[in-house]
């Protein structure tokens, strides 16, 4: 539009600069005529180039002026933009380092998880036996109970027969003198029964020491077994 504007002023100068050579040529000769038709057509044709292309221009300029300003606010815009993004990628360093320390972190906290994992399996282990040796210790502790409480029965009971037995001692004493009077009597009334009576008392003395130098080992009835015979 700049160029349609420049034509038309460049038509104005042209149609004045021709004004102008006419006049000092008329002053020269005075019989010259002035073309007016041509003149006039290029001077209007001349104005209106250079007003419509001046419109355009005042236009394009706004529009160029407007362009500036947004590509003044872009720059700006951009301007936070790379102060953002150079921010930003410090916080990324941050970061990385960060994380960086994190893994090895989480690397030592997984060691520390498998050793306690590990110690957590040796004690259910021995949590388990521990269990077995209490049930049995369990099992042990009720036999001696039951083996304490029937010690305990066996006591009571042997007390009580050692008190009975007791009890019973003095009456059968006494039975024994009254049955031990009579018999006093009986002997002084008849010693021939004494006699007869030791007499039969030593009687079994001398079988029992006939019975006791026949005795020997292997034998039945002081007779020798000899082994794989058999007795008759």
């Amino acid at each position: 539009m700049e160029f349609i504007s420049n034509l038309g002023a460049l038509t104005i100068t042209c149609c004045l600069f021709y004004l102008l050579y006419y006049y000092i040529k008329k002053s020269k000769k005075k019989e010259n005529i002035f073309p007016r038709k041509k003149f006039l057509t290029y001077l209007i044709a001349g104005t209106l180039l250079f007003l419509i292309g001046q419109g355009f221009t005042d236009n394009s300029s706004k529009q160029i002026t407007e362009l500036k300003e947004i590509n003044e606010e872009l720059l700006s815009e951009k301007e936070g933009l790379l102060s953002d993004i150079k921010g930003l990628e410090e916080e990324i360093e941050e970061w990385n380092d960060t994380s960086s320390e994190m893994e090895i972190e989480l690397g030592e906290l997984q060691k520390e998880n498998l050793t306690l994992t590990e110690n957590l399996e040796e004690i259910t282990i021995e949590n388990e036996e521990l269990s077995k040796n209490n049930t049995e210790l369990e099992d042990k502790n009720k036999l001696l109970e039951e083996q304490i409480a029937s010690l305990e029965k066996e006591t009571a009971k042997s007390e009580e027969v050692n008190t009975n037995s007791n009890d019973q001692a003095p009456v059968a004493s006494k039975s024994e003198q009254t049955q031990q009077q009579p018999k006093q009597e009986v002997k002084k009334d008849s010693p021939k029964q004494e006699t007869k009576q030791e007499v039969k008392k030593e009687e079994p003395k001398e079988e029992e020491q006939s019975s006791g130098d026949c005795d020997i080992k292997g034998s039945k009835n002081g007779i020798y077994h000899i082994p794989g015979s058999t007795l008759l």
